[in-house]
Formats: C-alpha cells, structure tokens, sequence
C-alpha cells in the first residue's frame, strides 16, 4: 500500500499539470506529490512488514525506506520551491504558462521514477527508472531554449547517460575488480563525484535553481545509495576520491565569481567529505550524511535561485547587503553555507576519535583540514555578499527587496531541518537511522 501511494499520487498530479497546466490552483500539487513520498517512507519505516508492488518488482523494507524518507524529504522541499520561484520568473518574462506546465509535468513525472530506483528488485530497473529521470531533468534545464540552456543540458544528460553505461557494463562483466570500478565510476558521475564532476557546475549555473535541487538532491541520493550497497575495492576508490574532491572544490571555490558554482563547488566538497564515510563509516551514518548533504544543497540552490531573481545576475559581485536588503533570504543563504562547510564536516569527522591511529582515520583528518580551506574560501565572497555594502559598487541594485511570498516559509523549514540534522545526529539515529 505505502508504495502504491508513492507512485500514484505523483502520477496523477503530473496527469493534472498536463490538462490544466501550472496556474494558482494547481501549483501547489507539485509538493503534495513530493509529501506522499515522504509519508510512504515514514510508514514502511514505523511498519515491520516489507511492502511489495508491481507484481513483486518493487520492494520496500525498513531499510530501504529510509532512501525514500531522505528522497521524500528534499523533493518536498524541492516542489515547495517551484512556485515561487516560476511566479518570479513568469513575472520577467524569463518562461511562459507553456513552460511552465512543462516544469510541473516533468518534476511530478521524474517523482515516480526516484520510487522505482530506490525499491526496485532489480538492479537494471533502478538504471532505467534513473535514465528517465535524467531524461526529464534535462529537459527541464533545457527549458529555456536559450545556447547555455541546451549546452549545459547535453552536458548534463551525456555525462549522466554515461555514467550510467558504465554501471550497466560492469553488471555484465563477469565478477573481479575491473567490474566494481566500473560500477562505482558510474554511480559517482551521477553523485558528482570528482574527478567525474565536470558536469555539474556548467548545469546548475543556468538550470532553475528548482532544478538544480532536483538533481542534487534527488538524484544524487539515489546514486550515493546505491554506491553505499558496493564493498571491496570500492571503498579503495572512495577512499581516493575524497580528497580530489576537496582539492577540485578548493581550486573552483578560489576567485569564484558565480554564485551559483560557488554552492555547486561546495557541495563537490561535501561530496568529498561523504565520499570518505562512505568508505570509513557505519551505514547508518553515511545514511545521516546523505541526508545532510541533501537538505544543505536544497536550501542552498532554492536560496541562490531568490537571489539571483533579486538582483538579476548569478554574479557574486552584483550580490551586496543581503542581511540588510532581506534578511530571511540573507540569513538562509549565510546559515545554510555554514550548515554546508562546517556542520555537516562535523557530523563527518565525530568518529575521528576511533579511527585516528588508522590510515583511514588519518585521511579523514585531512579532509578534515581540507574543508576548512573550504569554508575559508566560501566565507570570504559569502561575507561580501551577506554584509558588503552596496554602495562600494554603483551597478548593484539598492532598491527593496522583492517579497519571497511563500519561499519564505519553505527557506525556514529547510534552514531548520539542514542546522538539525548533523546537530541532531544521535536523535536521528535513534528514531530513523
């Protein structure tokens, strides 16, 4: 039962969107869709019984409805944002009630899809249902139709496609190294895992910032679940691919100029960070880290996506007095860059006591000392932009603020939830984890 309202409900809503289109009454749709995800988690979670459908096919047990609890809980957030952030858009003249039915069809129909990944029985049903979801995420980068649009979307699906090639071709090799490499590669193209990360900042720089939280946290959980289910030389290559990470997120965090590359940058960082518990940690931990990394890249694409509305340009020199201007959206970008840099590390390096005579435990403690380089990096544009003031610049807009309307509330419920969940981490455990 829990699993046919996950996949129902979002269906019928995108069903909705394609007749109606997305207008006042049926905007909100996107996020009851997103909600039943949720509440499917939560109940396979509290039921001791494992819950079946499609003939089998999909299979929900307690622990694998803690995926959908964390995939539930970012969409929510994610389809809470949407309609805001359109009205803004549709209000300069950036898309039209065409494109707009198209955002609502392709995030409630991608829904259904993350469900199949996370429960399915079958390891090549998770890689189709993934592959239609980045074929609908695409085209909603693509939506536009402007040249970066359509380039960053080619980009997108032909690093996402080969990604998932990759996973497909180590499943068929027979059993040995050579397959679990190939496996893991592809999953961490998806997850955005350096140095297979090329992708994501070219996508996120001109996808709605909706979108943009779709894939990181949406998409991206689903892949970073299915590496946590690979062992042995997997962990090897995590392991190495932690501190590259970090490295590729110091380079790209220095004299950054966008906005929007600088919160992709930081969670290419955290990405690292994760990268190594997945290798080093417990899987319930790792789990919390997902989670963490979710929530941290929700709040922050929906808050840059305000921004950037706001001032009318992702250039982090255009962005000046936030704190002053609108101190909600100011204070949700601030804490959830803090949330992202050094709260969720911490949640990272709390077992560094046990592991510390390791070679593990050793690498940990310098990604350790890595994101703090990382959140160095990310404060000092950050501070500019929260309290610089602008009159230093004479092309920044000092005018008032645009209302949030309702992103108001939704940036508060995800800033809670992205402080709470590494602060939280022994609740979490004991009640979900």
């Amino acid at each position: 039962m829990p699993l046919y309202l996950a996949l129902a409900v979002p269906a019928i809503v995108a069903a909705v969107y394609v007749y109606f289109g997305w207008t006042r009454r049926t905007r909100w749709l996107a996020t009851m869709a997103a909600a039943s995800i949720l509440v499917s988690g939560l109940w396979l979670r509290a039921s001791p019984q494992v819950d079946e459908a499609l003939g089998g096919w999909l299979i929900a047990t307690p622990e694998t409805a803690l995926l959908l609890i964390i995939v539930g809980l970012a969409a929510t957030l994610t389809m809470a944002g949407f309609p805001a952030q359109l009205a803004n858009e549709i209000k300069d003249h950036v898309i039209g009630p065409v494109t707009a039915r198209g955002y609502g069809v392709f995030a409630t129909t991608a829904l259904p899809f993350a469900v199949i990944a996370a429960t399915a029985a079958v390891p090549v049903i998770s890689l189709v249902a993934i592959q239609i979801m980045v074929v609908l995420i695409a085209g909603m980068v693509a939506a536009r139709r402007k040249p970066a649009q359509l380039r960053a979307a080619y980009g997108y699906g032909l690093a996402c496609t080969a990604g998932l090639a990759l996973v497909a071709l180590g499943s068929l090799i027979p059993a040995g190294v050579t397959p679990m490499i190939l496996v893991a590669a592809g999953w961490a193209a998806l997850a955005g895992l350096a140095p297979l990360h090329w992708w994501l900042p070219p996508t996120v720089s001109v996808a709605s910032a909706p979108v943009s939280a779709l894939i990181v946290g949406v998409q991206a959980p689903l892949a970073w679940a299915m590496l946590l289910r690979l062992e042995g030389p997997t962990q090897r290559l995590l392991i190495v691919a932690a501190p590259v990470s970090i490295m590729v997120a110091i380079v790209g965090l220095i004299r950054q100029r966008d906005l929007r590359r600088l919160v992709a940058y930081v969670g290419i960082a955290g990405s690292g960070l994760l990268a190594w518990a997945l290798a080093t940690t417990p899987e319930p931990s790792s789990l919390r880290m997902v989670l963490s990394l979710s929530l941290n890249a929700v709040l922050l694409y929906l808050a840059v996506g305000h921004v950037v509305s706001l001032t009318g340009s992702g250039r982090i020199a255009m962005v000046r007095g936030q704190w002053t201007r609108a101190p909600l959206l100011g204070g949700a970008l601030g804490l959830g860059l803090l949330a992202a840099t050094v709260l969720m590390p911490y949640l990272a390096v709390r077992p560094l006591a046990a592991l510390a005579p390791t070679p593990a435990g050793i690498l940990g403690l310098a990604c350790g000392i890595g994101m703090i380089l990382v959140a160095i990096a990310a404060a000092i544009p950050t501070w500019r932009m929260l309290a610089g003031d602008p009159a230093d610049r004479l092309d920044v807009t000092t005018g008032p603020a645009r209302p949030l309307g309702s992103a108001g509330p939704v940036l508060i419920v995800a800033t809670v939830l992205a402080l709470l969940t590494p602060l939280a981490a022994g609740a979490i455990s004991t009640d979900l984890f």
